[in-house]
């Protein structure tokens, strides 16, 4: 018997960490919303081996949530529109969204 998780209950908003967001197209029409956990981009860029990391900001989502959303498209958060850059999906039900304003 496979294990599956009800993974709703980690994205609902009444539990004080998840937020509704909207994925547009690149015409801006919607394709549907959805509730993540969303982490804005606050720290400062760090040296590291001569590479640059920055923080950015990202969404956590429920990887069934993303049907037709792909690279191309925008997300909406309150009032904020922000760009795709990376979709990682971890294979566990989840995906991170890598964001840019």
């Amino acid at each position: 018997m496979a294990f599956t998780e009800d993974l709703a209950q980690f994205f609902d908003p009444t539990n004080g960490f998840a937020v509704s967001v909207t994925f547009k197209d690149a015409a801006s029409a919607t394709i549907r919303t959805a509730n993540v956990i969303f982490t804005d981009a606050t720290g400062a860029a760090v040296m590291f081996d001569n590479t640059v990391l920055a923080a950015v900001p990202f969404i956590h989502c429920r990887t069934a949530d993303l049907a037709g959303v792909d690279n191309t498209c925008k997300v909406t958060i309150g009032a904020v529109t922000f760009s795709i850059v990376e979709h990682t999906d971890d294979g566990t039900g989840t995906s991170m969204i890598q964001l840019r304003k």
